[in-house]
């Protein structure tokens, strides 16, 4: 991750809007992680694996950033049991 880290600041520059979309960038950039090294495996729960494995390539070349990266489904802050 430091590593991906470093050469992202290299190409794009040591920037707060840098460091701000870096998250998102390596989340839709990853590569999902399958559960056994069986062809046509299942992949790996998001509790399991997260965002996946980093593909640093695909995050140093992207011309597309979306954001969020990740969708909040669980709002315990503002949830109301009626």
């Amino acid at each position: 991750m430091a590593g991906v880290s470093a050469l992202l600041f290299q190409k794009n520059g040591r920037t707060a809007s840098t460091a701000a979309s870096a998250r998102s960038l390596f989340q839709t950039t990853s590569k999902p992680v399958p559960a056994s090294h069986d062809e046509g495996a299942a992949y790996h729960t998001i509790a399991q694996a997260g965002a996946g494995l980093i593909d640093a390539y695909a995050a140093l070349t992207a011309t597309t950033i979306l954001s969020p990266g990740q969708f909040e489904l669980n709002d315990t802050e503002h949830f109301n049991p009626v």
